[in-house]
């Protein structure tokens, strides 16, 4: 279902909650999306073990951190559904487990 909706005085096209998803399985930097657009949803489904996930409002660097998860959290489903002015990086470290991020 796609409606109209202002943002910034324009009139656009609604963006869907979740139309891309992301499945991270190791220890590294995911750029989801390296402009503006919304974090939808964190599901972690294996925590390996001391496996971080840190999730940035930035897609070059690790500035404006908006959301982290450690192992000791343990397993997540997260609508978080923010909004991301810059873009979306995603930081996982130590031993991986699972992760699913869906964002648009």
């Amino acid at each position: 279902m796609v409606g109209a909706l202002s943002q910034g005085g324009v009139i656009g096209n609604e963006v869907f909650n979740a139309e891309r998803k992301c499945l991270i399985t190791d220890a590294s930097t995911t750029v989801l999306k390296a402009t503006r657009g919304k974090l939808a949803h964190v599901s972690i489904w294996a925590v390996g073990t001391t496996f971080t996930l840190d999730i940035y409002d930035d897609p070059v660097t690790s500035n404006n951190r908006v959301w982290q998860w450690v192992t000791a959290d343990g397993k997540k489903d997260v609508d978080l559904n923010f909004p991301m002015a810059n873009g979306i990086v995603a930081i996982t470290g130590g031993t991986p487990g699972g992760i699913t991020i869906t964002f648009s």
